[in-house]
C-alpha cells in the first residue's frame, strides 16, 4: 500500500525522500487516504527489505506508526485497508491506542481480501496486545476474530473461536440485542457441528429468530430460519417427523429470498432440491 510522503518526510527529510526516488527504491503514487503524493516500494526495494530481522522490522514500525496515524485521520474518512496497515505496526510495538481504533475493521479487511489465517494471527495478536494493557478488546474485534478462528477450522482454532464468541456476550450490554444475537449465532454454529444440535436450535428459536423479527431484520430472520431447517435435518429417528417443518422453514426463508432478490434465494433452493423437498404456491 503507498505511504503518504507527508508522513515519510516525518522519519526522513525530504531531500532523503527525493534521493530514494532517485535511486529507484520507490514508486510514485497516490494516497488514497489523504488523496496526496504517495510512495510504495518498487520490486527491487520489497526484496531488500525481505532480509529484515525482527528488531529491525519492530524499529520501522516503531518510527512509521505515528506519522501514519497522524496522517490518515479523521477515521470516519480511513479505509479498512489503511486499518489493516496500521494495526500490523501496531502490533510490533504494542500501541493500543491504535489497536483499540482500528483493530476490529483491519481484520476485517484481512478477512476480506488476504486470508483468514492472516486475519486469526493479527486479531488474536491484538487481543492479546490490548490485555496485556488491562484493556478489554471490544466486540468488532472479537467477533472477525472468532470467525477468522471459525474459518481457519483446526480443532483448536474452533475451541477459541468460542471462548470468543462467549466473550462477546459477556461484554455486550442487554440492549445491544442485534449484536447479541449475531455472537449467540456464532456459539450456535459451533454447538451444532459439535453435534450439540438440542443446545444450538435452542438458541437459534430463543436467542436468535425472535430478535431479528422484532428489529424487522429480514434477511437475518431467513438466514436463521434456513439454518434452523438444517440443523432439524440432522436430527435421527424418531425426530424425522420434523422434517416437514424443516421443509416449511425453507419455503419461507425461499419466498422472502426471493422477494428480496438476493443470492441467498438459489442457495435455498439447492437445499431444497437436495432433500426433494417442494414448495406449494
Amino acid at each position: 500500500m503507498p505511504l503518504p510522503i507527508e508522513a515519510l518526510e516525518k522519519i526522513l527529510s525530504a531531500e532523503a525522500v527525493q534521493g530514494l526516488f532517485t535511486l529507484g527504491l520507490w514508486d510514485a503514487w497516490r494516497d488514497e487516504e489523504s488523496m496526496q503524493p504517495a510512495a510504495m516500494l518498487n520490486r527491487l526495494a520489497q526484496r531488500l527489505c525481505e532480509d529484515l530481522d525482527e528488531n529491525q522490522e519492530r524499529m520501522l514500525a516503531q518510527k512509521l506508526l505515528s506519522p501514519l496515524w497522524a496522517v490518515w485521520q479523521p477515521v470516519e474518512q480511513r479505509s479498512l485497508q489503511a486499518d489493516y496497515q496500521l494495526i500490523r505496526l501496531a502490533v510490533r510495538v504494542v500501541n493500543t491506542e491504535v489497536l483499540q481504533d482500528a483493530a476490529g475493521y483491519g481484520v476485517r479487511w484481512a478477512q476480506n481480501n488476504i486470508s483468514f489465517t492472516e486475519a486469526k494471527a493479527l486479531g488474536l495478536k491484538s487481543i492479546e496486545c490490548l490485555e496485556k494493557d488491562n484493556i478489554e478488546p471490544d466486540n468488532r474485534l472479537l467477533r472477525f476474530t472468532a470467525e477468522s478462528c471459525q474459518r481457519v477450522g483446526g480443532q483448536g482454532d474452533i475451541e477459541q473461536a468460542f471462548e470468543l464468541h462467549q466473550r462477546r456476550l459477556n461484554i455486550l450490554p442487554e440492549d445491544k440485542e442485534w449484536e447479541r444475537a449475531v455472537a449467540a449465532g456464532g456459539l450456535a454454529d459451533i454447538l451444532q457441528s459439535r453435534g450439540q444440535l438440542d443446545e444450538a436450535l435452542r438458541i437459534r428459536e430463543t436467542e436468535q429468530l425472535p430478535v431479528y423479527e422484532r428489529l424487522g431484520d429480514a434477511l437475518q430472520y431467513l438466514i436463521v430460519q434456513a439454518k434452523i431447517a438444517m440443523l432439524l435435518m440432522e436430527f435421527k429417528p424418531p425426530y424425522r417427523s420434523r422434517h416437514p417443518e424443516a421443509n416449511q422453514l425453507l419455503c419461507e426463508a425461499l419466498h422472502a429470498a426471493q422477494q428480496m432478490r438476493i443470492p441467498e434465494a438459489e442457495q435455498i433452493q439447492q437445499i431444497l432440491q437436495h432433500f426433494d423437498m417442494q414448495c406449494t404456491e
